[in-house]
């Protein structure tokens, strides 16, 4: 065999192995995937005569794998919510969560996509701490979302189905939930963390 045709067959095999192996290490991770930071959050509570507004919760940490949740709300800022009925406005109140939450879901897509979480497998010690703050003063309790959301309740910072949208270092989550009479959306923003 001449020194040109080993150089052709060696060139040949170097090309072979590079095709396959190139791609398993160019791969890009999808975009949903990883840790993120909440920056930003909005819910509404409809029913035809009232409406619940809340917003705050930022700095809630999510770690997303195509099998898991996991939510870290020990530095997060609380939630306020504020309610109507019929125009006039009946209550504001608070919820302050902190400590740990992890929860299996399915995780469907890149950019683009959907995560559905299995409510019944939510571990962790994450607790949510009420407290109305008009027109009366009163605590409302805490409670532990893991086993609020393993008993059907509806959390509004874990919702059970999003759908996603993902580009660069941005993640934005929007649900829609009917939940006993009520319409609840959600909509989340985070930042890569």
């Amino acid at each position: 065999m001449s020194v040109a045709s080993r150089v052709v067959l060696v060139g040949t095999i170097v090309a072979a192995s590079m095709s396959v192996v190139v791609p398993a290490q160019a791969a890009a991770k999808a975009c949903v995937l990883g840790k993120w930071r909440s920056t930003s959050y909005h819910m509404t509570i409809e029913n035809g005569v009232g409406q619940t507004y809340a917003k705050g919760a930022k700095g809630v940490r999510l770690t997303i794998t195509r099998t898991s949740l996991a939510y870290d709300f020990n530095k997060s800022t609380k939630e306020t919510l504020t309610g109507f009925s019929s125009g006039s406005l009946i209550f504001r109140s608070s919820y302050q969560y902190a400590k740990k939450l992890r929860v299996k879901a399915t995780v469907k897509g890149a950019k683009k996509g959907s995560i559905v979480i299995k409510s019944k497998t939510a571990t962790g010690n994450a607790t949510g701490t009420g407290r109305r703050t008009w027109p009366e003063r009163k605590n409302l309790g805490t409670y532990n979302m893991a086993k609020s959301l393993r008993s059907g309740s509806v959390q509004s910072l874990v919702p059970v189905k999003s759908d996603f949208s993902c580009s660069g270092k941005t993640l934005k989550f929007f649900s829609s939930v009917p939940y006993n009479g009520y319409m609840i959306s959600i909509g989340r923003v985070f930042t890569r963390a």
